[in-house]
């Protein structure tokens, strides 16, 4: 009796264990693609916020700040711990991230010492990046399938 219910606790310590790897995952894909999806809607937006800041500093002073809110994502995601299954898109993203960071940080840099030319931002190589983002979603998507 004793050793069936060592085998028991043992074979539901190893489903229990496998569910919880399976939460994990689902909740990382959810999470990364609630976060791709905010970049890629934040570079929808960006380009009308760009514009309006031309003759703005209303506009301007938006456009940085949330540029800045988004640098602090980009930081808070990169240290996120995926499961292993997700590791790969994780990299992916993280270095995506580090792209996207600098060029915020170069972005935000022009828009201060007013040498950016803001209606030319749909074309940077910041919105670019942004854009790039979204091929991501597919792959976290397929982490849960």
């Amino acid at each position: 009796m004793k050793k069936w219910l060592s085998m028991f606790v043992l074979l539901l310590a190893t489903f229990l264990g496998g569910c919880s790897s399976i939460n994990d995952s689902l909740a990382y894909a959810n999470s990364a693609a609630d976060y791709v999806t905010k970049v890629t809607e934040f570079a929808n937006e960006a380009p009308s916020i760009a514009k309006q800041a031309v003759n703005d500093e209303k506009a301007r002073e938006q456009l940085e700040a949330e540029l800045q809110g988004l640098k602090q994502d980009i930081l808070a995601f990169n240290e996120v711990q995926p499961p292993e299954i997700a590791s790969g898109v994780h990299e992916e993203i993280v270095k995506q991230n580090e792209k996207l960071a600098k060029e915020i940080d170069s972005y935000s840099q022009k828009i201060k010492e007013g040498t950016v030319h803001l209606e030319a931002f749909g074309n940077s190589e910041l919105f670019r990046t942004m854009s790039e983002m979204n091929e991501l979603l597919n792959k976290i998507q397929a982490l849960t399938n």
